[in-house]
């Protein structure tokens, strides 16, 4: 699972490192064009300090580049998943005021394979599109930072991708539904099956839960 925070700030720094709609240039060879694409980068992630997250993406193994030496496709981030703002990247250098390690920390770090990224992206676009107005929800189940990702890989390039309130950040409106049994409020869990070959939501669910 990638907590809430965490997950937030890898949205914010994909749709900066490979916004939504970005297209090859034209004439681009078939190598060129795969760099467009945000299957094409693994994903690391760990927290910094003063609550920043950082992002780090690089290409994947084997993605692109079919022949010769592979170039430096990393770039890393700064997030602050809270304020849905970047601090810093690198490249370019115009981040002097920010020191990047040469290395994540290993403290909370996450790795997410390309496809996985993708595909969450995918998933976090539908369920919170960045141009949508706020919905009558409360205010905090709009927001990135209040869901916590859980992904794995399904057969034939299906990726399942579970969405899930973090408790802490969007704690249980005491007029929601409950178990009968327990009396405690019902946890709401989302299910989203993207086909990452084509970059399509198969299908879309819904199901709950007792809270843990």
């Amino acid at each position: 699972m990638v907590p809430a925070t965490m997950a937030a700030a890898i949205q914010f720094a994909m749709e900066d490192f490979r916004p939504r709609g970005t297209k090859p240039h034209r004439g681009s060879s078939p190598d060129e064009a795969c760099l467009y694409q945000r299957q094409s980068f693994d994903v690391q992630a760990a927290p910094s300090t003063e609550d920043f997250v950082l992002v780090r993406f690089s290409l994947s193994p084997g993605a692109c580049i079919e022949e010769g030496p592979v170039m430096d496709m990393e770039s890393t981030y700064a997030v602050d998943p809270r304020q849905a703002h970047i601090i810093a990247r690198a490249p370019p250098t115009e981040t002097a005021s920010f020191t990047f390690p040469m290395e994540l920390p290993s403290q909370g770090l996450v790795r997410i394979e390309g496809n996985t990224a993708a595909a969450i992206q995918l998933a976090m676009d539908h369920f919170l599109p960045w141009e949508a107005p706020p919905s009558r929800q409360p205010a905090c189940l709009n927001r990135r930072d209040s869901y916590a990702v859980t992904a794995a890989p399904g057969p034939e390039g299906v990726v399942v991708v579970q969405l899930t309130v973090d408790d802490q950040r969007c704690p249980p409106d005491p007029s929601a539904s409950v178990e009968a049994t327990s009396g405690k409020p019902l946890q709401e869990i989302v299910l989203y099956a993207v086909d990452v070959r084509t970059q399509r939501l198969l299908s879309i669910g819904r199901r709950f839960r007792r809270h843990p």
